[in-house]
């Protein structure tokens, strides 16, 4: 365990967890996030919920503010519906979202989708163990290869990048030619595997901390160097999604998410290092939320 990984508070990192969790139930069974903020509004104040989600991806949110993403739930309809044992139901993100639900909260979950070229339906049933994959031999999961290039100001947001384009399919000579160089075909095993991968709450605990350690390390400095950043981010990564991603996208994607969320900005002149980057006041107050 390094220096960094020592000043965060376990205690509250697992408070956050439940309050996170809890969160997703409440979006799973149909409420509305403002009705959710107004109801959990105290421990939201206290652990700077919306801000942490937001710049975690935790959840996604469109430009006015609305939830469009709880992952691995949806709080609008998709093609993924969610049957969850003892919970209710709801909708997923995106396939690969609907088999880790099962992971995440423990509990028999059925799918029911439809192959994303044919429309044909599809009916899936995981356990918190896993799935029999032989069961669904003729089932795998497409999803585009490669991350979509974004501008100097723009977040990658799964929600809209990638979640539409993730689906079941039954057939992969189904696939058309003119798509195949796009997109890549998943055994429903190995998509299981990531599904749990991302959304058992040891990953989320991972993600959280793979996020905040780099802002730990600029707080406790005052600044650091853009390409130290960017390294201790790919260093501490365990988001699947950004590890599968080439090192130049990665890179990319990781500095985007800070400037764009306001989470860090540039020291440029004025007897500043040039190429260095500082924590802005959302910044301050997220790493102060987890540490000792």
């Amino acid at each position: 365990m390094t220096t960094d990984e020592q000043v965060i508070n376990d205690v509250i990192v697992s408070e956050f967890l439940d309050l996170h969790l809890n969160v997703l139930r409440l979006v799973l069974k149909g409420m509305p996030f403002d009705e959710i903020q107004i109801e959990l509004s105290e421990i939201f104040h206290r652990f700077n919920y919306v801000e942490v989600v937001h710049f975690t991806s935790l959840l996604s949110f469109d430009d006015e503010g609305t939830l469009r993403g709880a992952y691995p739930f949806s709080p609008t309809k998709t093609d993924h519906r969610i049957i969850v044992k003892g919970m209710g139901s709801g909708y997923a993100m995106c396939a690969v979202d609907s088999l880790g639900v099962a992971s995440l909260f423990g509990a028999r979950t059925v799918i029911e989708s439809k192959d994303a070229l044919s429309q044909t339906p599809i009916k899936i049933v995981v356990d918190p163990n896993g799935l029999d994959a032989g069961s669904y031999s003729d089932i795998s999961v497409i999803a585009p290869k490669g991350v979509p290039e974004k501008g100097k100001d723009e977040v990658y947001d799964s929600a809209v990048d990638s979640c539409p384009f993730v689906g079941f399919l039954t057939d992969a000579e189904s696939i058309p030619e003119e798509m195949r160089s796009r997109v890549t075909v998943i055994p429903l095993d190995q998509a299981t595997e990531y599904g749990r991968s991302i959304f058992s709450r040891s990953a989320f605990a991972d993600q959280l901390r793979a996020a905040i350690l780099p802002l730990v390390e600029i707080y406790e400095v005052g600044s650091l160097p853009v390409e130290l950043v960017l390294n201790r981010i790919l260093e501490h990564q365990t988001n699947p999604r950004l590890r599968a991603a080439p090192k130049r996208d990665a890179r990319r994607l990781a500095l985007n998410e800070l400037m764009a969320r306001g989470i860090v900005l540039r020291l440029n002149g004025n007897g500043q290092h040039t190429g260095h980057l500082a924590l802005t006041d959302k910044g301050t107050r997220i790493v102060r939320t987890f540490l000792l």
